[in-house]
């Protein structure tokens, strides 16, 4: 069984990092992680060859450093049960799902936002239980986040 877990790497993963794990464990299964930026094209329509430059170094800068969160991330996961990483450029709904046909199950965590909070920010994790093709598991963690 695979288990693709999306995260969120600025956010605090391991409430649901070893839920995940417990349950790959029982189960046999192998969890890949994914994360997904939303500056893949950042740069496209700069017109100046200077500051093109330094953006896509900056960008290369942060696309390193994010590949070396995610995999930390990982490796604090068990052995048995780790997986690939996997670090995406795009729009994360839209990537989670193109990877869902190679998986038997995704998992997404959510703030569990509501009111305002949930319409002026959305949900990635709401879009991908909407439009994927195979089963999705949502986690929140035990504490609630502050409604406002």
């Amino acid at each position: 069984m695979k288990i693709l877990m999306a995260i969120d790497i600025r956010e605090e993963t391991s409430w649901m990092l070893n839920d995940v794990a417990d349950w790959a464990a029982r189960l046999g299964a192998r969890v890949d992680l994914v994360y997904v930026d939303a500056f893949g094209n950042t740069g496209a329509y700069v017109l100046d060859a200077k500051i093109y430059a330094l953006l896509k170094a900056e960008l290369a800068a942060e696309r390193r450093a994010v590949i070396n969160r995610l995999q930390e991330i990982g490796d604090q996961m068990p052995a048995e049960v780790r997986g690939e990483v996997h670090a995406l450029s795009g729009h994360p709904v839209d990537r989670v799902l193109e990877m869902a046909p190679n998986y038997d199950v995704i998992v997404v965590g959510t703030h569990g936002r509501t009111g305002i909070r949930h319409a002026m920010l959305g949900s990635v994790a709401e879009r991908i239980v909407r439009r994927s093709p195979i089963t999705t598991i949502v986690l929140r963690p035990s504490v609630p986040a502050e409604d406002g």
